[in-house]
């Protein structure tokens, strides 16, 4: 008999699920991203628990996992409430470890941050008043942008980069829940171990990589070296790696070679949040520089046809991309910064007046993700920075995440002239639920309005949800299509000049945004 999806899941987990309902979950987690995604809910609440429980004493009775294994299945149907009752269970794990552990252990690694990054840092027990960059057991440092460096006792090196979440065990093993972090090993250090939601790396005298994404599956390369990978659910394969190789760990725990490919991880503390940067000032080298470790194999094509208009004329430093509304616009294959991850954008840009005869149309300047319609139009599934264009106004400049957007009022930007803009926003809400988003124009903060068509989704705490999902790469001119056969819409194209555009993973400062604006350099 074949089981629910949840229950397949659980018992996949638990190394009790059957021959035949193994095959049922393997092809459906192979056609779904929808049962990939409950998977991966799943499998991070089961690796936690076990997570905490390994640092229990013998004390610490293993029923409490049982107990939430149980809950989760009774209340599959019901995925926020199973949540939120294993942090419940979290926390309870983790207040009997502090009764039942004596404290005074020594911090066992600090870290050093590169500029912009935010973080926080928990510690637990006795450590909580601890240096604010050391870490100690059972310390939680989590990343919401910019780039650690960590250094351990033992004498491991690692660089993290943000988004990430990971809890120190001891000198010899780090638990990353999300992140990607390059370690480098010395020799006395052999069996250093990285254990994320589907994997364990241990460590045999090497330089390695590891990836960690709720969304995706898990990746280990190597550099150096060779390690021993364990899958810790499904089938529960382990294999040996060396130096050039790379593997995933599918959802049913069996192993796919993926390239090998180190310039995705930093190998030092950059000195600047990561970004690419398009200057324009060459059409064939159209990017100036590129540190986002997702975009590391970004390509981008400039579309002409059948325009004769020139794509680059002078900009405001150097030369700028010339798009003349009728069909020029550039394309990436890059996904774009996805997700509730904090972002920046700027630009300069010159506009021509232009009016539109009703309806208002919208012409998006650049944008990326997945552009809703119907009964899903309140998602927030988009990110685009585009203008609405009316009869009686200037263009009204729009940041849009979906279903919920922002509005600038009394913008005046088609004037023919460069004006510089930044839209940041920093994966985090204001005191009315929207998410926190700013926008400066010629380097002064700029009033905006929200708004939204109907009721976006929210959280339990009322806050507005945002997901920016995979589907339409980076588009720079074209507009989104809602048409899920087509990645934009081919009768809307705008018409300006646009010169060194930036995109930040990690939300700027105002004197960033300034400092950017009058030396067309990042610092932070």
């Amino acid at each position: 008999m074949t089981q629910p999806l949840e229950s397949r899941i659980q018992s996949l987990l638990d190394g009790s699920i059957d021959e035949s309902n193994f095959h049922h979950l393997e092809d459906e987690l192979l056609a779904s991203p929808e049962a990939r995604a409950i998977y991966y809910q799943y499998a991070a609440l089961h690796q936690g628990l076990e997570f905490r429980l390994s640092r229990s004493t013998a004390g610490t009775s293993m029923t409490g996992l049982a107990d939430a294994r149980s809950h989760l299945e009774r209340l599959r149907s019901r995925r926020i409430a199973v949540f939120a009752a294993a942090a419940l269970v979290i926390i309870s794990l983790v207040c009997m470890r502090l009764y039942f552990v004596a404290p005074s252990q020594k911090p066992e690694a600090q870290f050093a941050t590169a500029p912009g990054t935010v973080f926080t840092l928990t510690h637990s027990g006795e450590n909580k008043s601890g240096n604010e960059h050391h870490l100690a057991p059972e310390s939680r440092l989590q990343v919401s942008q910019g780039t650690v460096e960590l250094n351990f006792s033992n004498g491991v090196q690692a660089i993290v980069q943000g988004p990430a979440d990971m809890t120190l065990h001891d000198e010899n093993k780090l638990y990353i829940d999300t992140g990607t972090g390059w370690f480098h090993v010395p020799e006395q250090a052999k069996g250093f171990t990285v254990v994320t939601r589907e994997l364990k790396v241990i460590d045999l005298g090497t330089e390695f990589g590891v990836l960690s994404h709720p969304e995706k599956d898990d990746e280990v390369h190597v550099f150096k070296g060779k390690v021993q990978v364990e899958a810790l659910h499904g089938v529960k394969k382990s294999t040996s790696l060396t130096a050039g190789e790379a593997v995933l760990v599918r959802p049913y725990g069996r192993f796919q070679v993926v390239a090998n490919t180190p310039e995705g991880f930093q190998h030092e503390l950059p000195k600047t949040l990561p970004h690419i940067h398009w200057s324009f000032d060459d059409k064939d080298k159209l990017l100036t520089s590129n540190t986002i470790h997702t975009a590391s194999q970004l390509n981008s094509q400039l579309h002409n046809t059948p325009s004769s208009s020139p794509l680059l004329s002078q900009g405001k430093f150097g030369t700028a991309l010339s798009l003349d509304g009728s069909s020029q616009y550039l394309s990436s294959d890059w996904p774009g910064i996805l997700g509730n991850a904090p972002r920046s954008v700027a630009f300069w840009m010159k506009l021509p007046t232009r009016r539109s005869a009703p309806p208002v149309v919208t012409k998006t300047i650049i944008g990326w993700g997945t552009q809703q319609e119907g009964d899903l139009k309140n998602y927030n599934t988009k990110w685009t920075i585009h203008l609405d264009f009316a009869e009686n106004r200037h263009p009204m400049l729009n940041i849009s995440f979906g279903g919920f957007w922002f509005y600038a009022p009394e913008t005046s930007l088609d004037d023919n002239s460069w004006h510089h803009i930044t839209v940041t926003y920093d994966g985090q809400s204001d005191e009315n639920g929207h998410p926190h988003t700013r926008l400066y124009i010629d380097g002064k903060a700029h009033h905006i309005a929200p708004a939204f068509s109907s009721p976006p989704r929210t959280d339990q705490e009322g806050q507005v949800m945002i997901d920016t999902l995979e589907n339409t790469p980076l588009v720079i001119g074209a507009t989104l299509s809602r048409d899920p056969a087509l990645l934009i819409r081919p009768e809307y194209f705008l018409e300006a000049q646009i010169d060194e555009l930036f995109i930040i993973e990690g939300s700027i400062s105002e004197k960033s945004v300034l400092q950017l604006m009058e030396t067309n350099q990042l610092t932070h």
